[in-house]
């Protein structure tokens, strides 16, 4: 995946280079990954549980050096400090070097978030017309509508309190009802997915009935996993996708419908 955020390179960076590696070295996790593998055939679950520890991480990070920064002196300190809170109570098994990565992305990731759009990238992201789409349900959005519902917003893809940055590749059109319901989460955080099963052929009221945050949840999953496959950026992956269909479909497996067999794009 190409990763255009300072939040997605710290988030990557511990998926990949402390939780995998940690990983590695524990057979409790080699023993888990097998029986999470067993669970699910392509291995989404065990995708879905690493990357889950990641977001953790990443937003305690990020909420410990919003909360310490101020209180740190000397910028010189900056690294060190959050070196010893990495060492200290998240990962004290890590070799320095890495968690010297680790604390230097976390301070970008800091300098990256929380920043709003200029009115030129918001008109670059929603066009120079008067109608755009959102990208997550598809409904015609008015720029000139009063009305908070059909007036676009400029939402953070990789959320701005993650470290995703202000910039265009980081930004889509959505609706005030979408990002309402997105806030600045990853969306398949929402969900204990363990818990999300349908029976083997569920109804189309069945369908029709998932709730709009499991729907989007999935959407995101998709759209991350296919990003990092075709090693594109997640914003590309998203408008490849395009908007969620309604109801969604699901994979007939015979077995049981999970969160993974969801579908909520066209098949492609």
């Amino acid at each position: 995946m190409k990763r255009v955020t300072a939040g997605e390179k710290l988030y990557f960076l511990i998926r990949e280079e402390v939780i995998h590696t940690i990983g590695d070295r524990s057979a409790r996790w080699s023993q888990a990954k097998s029986f999470f593998d067993a669970l699910d055939e392509d291995r989404s679950f065990t995708s879905y549980v690493k990357g889950a520890v990641a977001v953790r991480a990443t937003r305690q990070l990020m909420r410990f050096w919003n909360w310490k920064r101020e209180s740190v002196v000397n910028q010189s300190q900056y690294i060190r400090t959050i070196m010893t809170f990495l060492k200290e109570e998240m990962f004290t098994t890590t070799e320095t070097e890495v968690l010297r990565k680790v604390a230097t992305a976390v301070e970008e990731a800091f300098l990256a978030s929380g920043r709003q759009p200029s009115s030129n990238l918001r008109k670059t992201v929603l066009g120079r017309g008067t109608i755009c789409n959102c990208y997550l349900c598809g409904r015609e959005l008015n720029l000139v509508s009063a009305n908070h519902t059909d007036h676009p917003t400029v939402e953070h893809i990789w959320p701005s309190s993650m470290g995703g940055d202000t910039i265009e590749e980081n930004l889509l059109p959505a609706c005030g009802e979408c990002q309402k319901l997105t806030k600045d989460t990853l969306s398949w955080e929402w969900i204990n997915i363990q818990n999300w099963v349908l029976p083997v052929s569920p109804s189309i009221d069945a369908l029709t009935a998932v709730d709009n945050r499991t729907r989007y949840a999935r959407h995101f999953f998709e759209a991350m996993t296919r990003a990092e496959a075709e090693r594109k950026t997640l914003k590309e992956a998203l408008i490849n996708l395009g908007p969620m269909q309604s109801p969604p479909t699901h994979i007939e497996s015979g077995k049981p419908v999970t969160f993974f067999d969801l579908q909520t794009f066209r098949s492609q």
